[in-house]
């Protein structure tokens, strides 16, 4: 497989900066890895926290009842976050797409010297 598309595809598919990793840019794949991470705990704290203010308003005779869970459930996800949950899905969002395009520029610059020689 080219490592053009290996890079692209391990971090597209994965996570982001693995490509990098996998094509020995420890660095920028690290960055990467870094970036995503903090992202990532951001949207899961912010995501925790808004289910869990919604379930303790729930009535708690209704905490067994699948319907009015579910209902709970689409209007935290409908509500949306608040702006720290919306930046971090961005540039998670953003730098999982860097990451992909990077890898793979990465991957065919190495191709493009093993083809030659080098």
């Amino acid at each position: 497989m080219r490592q053009a598309i290996k890079g692209a595809l391990i971090s597209g598919l994965g996570f982001p900066g693995l490509g990098q990793l996998v094509l020995k840019q420890h660095r920028r794949g690290l960055a990467f890895l870094a970036v995503a991470a903090a992202c990532l705990a951001v949207v899961i704290n912010s995501a925790m926290r808004q289910a869990m203010d919604s379930l303790a308003n729930m009535d708690p005779a209704s905490l067994g009842d699948p319907n009015a869970l579910a209902s709970v459930a689409s209007q935290t996800a409908n509500a949306g976050g608040d702006w720290s949950y919306t930046l971090a899905l961005t540039v998670l969002t953003v730098c999982w797409a860097w990451s992909i395009v990077d890898a793979w520029r990465i991957g065919r610059a190495q191709d493009e010297n093993s083809d030659s020689g080098g």
